[in-house]
């Protein structure tokens, strides 16, 4: 992540602060601009652990899901913290997707099945 922020500096012309350990909450000033580093190496995070999402959920005011690469995912970062934020919905990229794929004839009954009327 150390490249991203550095990346992330440049374009924004003021530092990104990287922080590796953010679950038991970080101080953040105001104008400040900080990285977390990625959920996939905190542990419980692949076995969608309550304990973890509740932490990340106490981070938060508001979860937005925004990554419909990972959505269908039951983990922690994607599933559990969804359960326990204070409010939790889909940001503006998966919603598009879910209105394309709504509007696109779908009439599979089966979960996790995607069919597509072409």
């Amino acid at each position: 992540m150390k490249p991203v922020a550095e990346h992330l500096s440049g374009l924004l012309g003021k530092p990104v602060r990287l922080e590796k350990d953010w679950l038991d909450g970080i101080s953040i000033a105001p104008g400040e601009v900080v990285l977390c580093e990625n959920v996939r190496f905190n542990v419980g995070e692949e076995k969608n652990s309550d304990e973890l999402g509740k932490k990340m959920a106490a981070l938060c005011d508001v979860f937005v899901m925004d990554a419909f690469g990972t959505a269908h995912r039951a983990q922690a970062s994607t599933h559990s913290v969804a359960k326990y934020a204070p409010i939790a919905c889909a940001g503006p990229l998966l919603a598009s997707e879910l209105m394309h794929w709504a509007s696109s004839g779908n009439t599979c009954q089966t979960p996790g099945c995607h069919c597509w009327r072409l």
